[in-house]
């Protein structure tokens, strides 16, 4: 039975990465609300990073299966997933302290959109917080996959799990390169309405 009360779930696939998957569960659990997830899937590991990590935080759940690639680690976070919303987070990033505030515009919007932040400093794409849909999000999607290297990285955003759930949506297991954007493209064609933050949470490190 799914837990209602789950609003976000974080899922963060490792393999064989060390400290760095610890960092990351940290920098998630700055948020101290009890509507939150974090859905480590360990990708076969061997190393033993992620024998501790239930430690850091009661709302972490650490998923093992047999190495399969960085595709197969996300669909099975998906399917274990309870929250409203999904956010991708890489096992070698980070989020920042206040990022638990952006949860505030979870409110029924398919994809929320942010910057991001590099060790070069923050990446801006978007300059104006709005609400799209109908020809608005029409112009935007066209805009966003026109530039998928830019704009369709799956980390760093909120998306509906309901859209993924209704469509049918997964990562290919077969793809070796911009899994990512293949991923994001079908998403992008199914959602009704998009929301643009000019703030950024997610270290891309």
């Amino acid at each position: 039975m799914e837990n209602a009360n789950i609003n976000l779930s974080i899922i963060i696939p490792t393999y064989n990465n060390g400290k760095l998957v610890a960092k990351a569960i940290q920098s998630a659990s700055t948020y101290g609300g009890t509507d939150l997830e974090i859905l480590v899937v360990d990708d076969g590991s061997t190393d033993g990073s992620t024998n501790e990590l239930q430690n850091i935080d009661p709302r972490v759940q650490v998923i093992h299966k047999e190495n399969g690639g960085v595709s197969s680690a996300r669909n099975l976070g998906l399917q274990k997933a309870q929250g409203e919303y999904v956010l991708f987070l890489d096992a070698d990033d980070q989020l920042t302290p206040e990022w638990g505030q952006q949860m505030e515009h979870l409110k029924g919007q398919d994809l929320i959109l942010f910057n991001y932040q590099t060790s070069k400093g923050e990446i801006r794409n978007i300059n104006r917080q709005c609400l799209l849909s109908g020809d608005e999000l029409e112009e935007y999607r066209c805009t966003m996959i026109s530039n998928p290297t830019k704009n369709l990285t799956v980390w760093g955003k909120f998306l509906r799990r309901q859209v993924i759930e209704e469509h049918g949506l997964h990562f290919d297991e077969n793809l070796s390169f911009a899994e990512d954007g293949d991923f994001m493209v079908a998403f992008m064609l199914e959602i009704q309405s998009l929301q643009l933050v000019p703030a950024s949470f997610y270290r891309y490190l």
